[in-house]
């Protein structure tokens, strides 16, 4: 708050430097004016206190590694740096990932379902790629992360779902028998619970979320949302001052791209 008291004692000056204008040159006094109209804004961010930053960019940019770097959600590994949720080139999250403190004393997923709808109509977009003949997915709409999805809850390699297409007698029986092999009746788990080894759930949960993610999972839908409450072994949170030095220049970064020098508030609940 004291950044903010100094610039209202500012603003005040300039105020009265303005009101002043009989003694100033017309360009002083314009100049003035913008200084003020600059600093009142400045005062209205710094008194927002918290804000929400977006990351957004085109597949495999690394908007999943920024933000995972950002937080602590990496550790080394066997002398490796290994990241809590699956990240590489090209589409590797499938739906909307919620990051929160856990208030148990288990890390554990909470998995929304996605809509069936919604479900037929990926199946529908699936099948319509092995329409295509030679071009299978050249013309699709279908996110490639869907597509992998659907392969992975039928259990079936692209070469062996080729060969059920041309078995089949037409697109509709082809449909019915992928959505046969998906099993919609049997995926209504919901919660996921991990183990922990050694005092920490950070193998495990990196472990499940990418089952998750990728629909191996037997019993558990194609993900709407996933949930993942974290316990605080895993790193999400913290107390203040935990910040690495490599963190603390992105959120610097990120103070300046937001247009002032902004105080950030790390909170306990985060959106991919």
């Amino acid at each position: 708050m004291d950044n903010i008291k100094e610039l209202e004692i500012l603003m005040d000056d300039i105020n009265g430097q303005i009101s002043d204008s009989e003694n100033i040159p017309d360009k002083k006094g314009y100049q003035y004016i913008a200084w003020h109209d600059f600093l009142k804004k400045t005062k209205e961010k710094l008194e927002i206190g918290t804000y929400k930053f977006v990351f957004i960019g085109q597949k495999g940019i690394g908007k999943t590694t920024t933000i995972l770097e950002l937080f602590g959600l990496n550790k080394k590994i066997n002398g490796k740096n290994e990241d809590l949720l699956t990240t590489a080139s090209g589409g590797t999250t499938t739906c909307e990932v919620e990051l929160l403190k856990s208030n148990t004393s288990v890390t554990y997923f909470e998995i929304e379902p996605i809509d069936i709808q919604l479900l037929k109509q990926y199946i529908d977009d699936f099948c319509s790629m092995y329409d295509d003949g030679d071009n299978i997915g050249e013309n699709s709409y279908l996110p490639t992360e869907i597509a992998r999805s659907i392969r992975n809850m039928i259990d079936l390699k692209k070469k062996d779902i080729e060969l059920l297409h041309k078995d089949c007698k037409n697109n509709n029986e082809f449909k019915e028998e992928i959505f046969r092999r998906i099993g919609i009746q049997n995926r209504n788990r919901t919660i996921v619970e991990c183990q922990g080894f050694n005092g920490s759930f950070f193998k495990d949960c990196q472990e499940k979320f990418n089952e998750i993610n990728l629909c191996k999972i037997k019993d558990v839908m194609l993900p709407k949302r996933i949930k993942i409450f974290l316990t605080k072994d895993i790193g999400l949170v913290r107390q203040p001052g935990w910040l690495s030095p490599k963190s603390c220049k992105m959120l610097r970064i990120l103070r300046f791209l937001s247009g002032s020098c902004l105080k950030t508030e790390v909170s306990e609940q985060l959106y991919f």
